[in-house]
C-alpha cells in the first residue's frame, strides 16, 4: 500500500510541474499560438498525470471508472476544439498579424 501511494504522490506531482509549466507559457509566450500550445501542455500532460495520480489513490472503484471517462473525454475533446480555435483565428486574424 505505501508503495501506491508514493506512486501516486509522484504522479499528482509531475502533473502539477506540467501545469505549473504550461501556465508559466501562457504568461509569458507572446504569440496566441504559442500560447495554445502551452494551453494543450496543461490538457495533456497535466491532466493525464494527475488522473493517473488519483486512479492510483482511488484503486479499484466507480471512482476510477468516472476518472477514465473524464480522462478519455478530455483526450477527444481538447484536440478538436484546438483546432477549431486555430483555424478561427488564422482566417480572422489581421494582414500584420499574419508576417
Amino acid at each position: 500500500m505505501e508503495f501506491i501511494n508514493l506512486l501516486s504522490s509522484f504522479f499528482l506531482l509531475l502533473g502539477s510541474i506540467f501545469i505549473i509549466t504550461g501556465a508559466i507559457g501562457i504568461i509569458r509566450m507572446p504569440d496566441f499560438f504559442l500560447r495554445m500550445h502551452a494551453c494543450s501542455i496543461i490538457e495533456t500532460l497535466g491532466v493525464f498525470f494527475l488522473s493517473v495520480g488519483m486512479i492510483l489513490l482511488s484503486g479499484i472503484s466507480l471512482n476510477s471508472l468516472k476518472i477514465i471517462l473524464l480522462l478519455l473525454v478530455i483526450f477527444f475533446v481538447s484536440p478538436t476544439v484546438s483546432h477549431i480555435i486555430s483555424q478561427a483565428a488564422k482566417h480572422h486574424s489581421s494582414p500584420s498579424e499574419k508576417q
